[in-house]
């Protein structure tokens, strides 16, 4: 099993989706991911940034969470929950949209000009992996 795990662990994640937002081939795409659940949203990048977008019973609303988490986890929220946020009102939406995901990948990471999206399991999975590897390297 552990040896069959690091051997997944390690395949590239398949692109699912290439936004970007300014062309410049001397960038190195950042690598996200999201989740949706119903009406609301979560969006990851590769650094630990995370995006959360729900409605609120009148439009939607984007919580921009400040600290980057060192996993991917139910205990992340707790972590995120006494950082800084920002919020920003979509009035007049009802739903999560390519706008809405391109500006939290803006504010995630606004030096990156190329995004790559990726399947949110595998790409927690590894994210979570590789983190548990550089704790246990020091």
């Amino acid at each position: 099993m552990g040896r069959d795990r690091d051997i997944y662990l390690r395949r590239q994640p398949v692109c699912m989706r290439r936004i970007t937002i300014n062309k410049n081939p001397n960038t190195i795409a950042m690598r996200y991911a999201k989740q949706k659940t119903g009406n609301e949203m979560t969006i990851v990048t590769e650094d630990g940034g995370v995006v959360t977008v729900h409605h609120n019973g009148t439009h939607m609303i984007t919580t921009y969470y400040q600290d980057r988490v060192e996993q991917f986890d139910e205990n992340m929220w707790e972590e995120l929950d006494s950082s800084k946020q920002y919020l920003h009102d979509w009035k007049g939406k009802q739903e999560v949209d390519d706008e809405i995901v391109q500006d939290a990948l803006e504010w995630l990471s606004p030096m990156d000009n190329d995004f790559v999206e990726e399947d949110y399991y595998l790409f927690t999975t590894e994210f979570n992996h590789q983190q548990n590897k550089r704790r246990a390297d020091q």
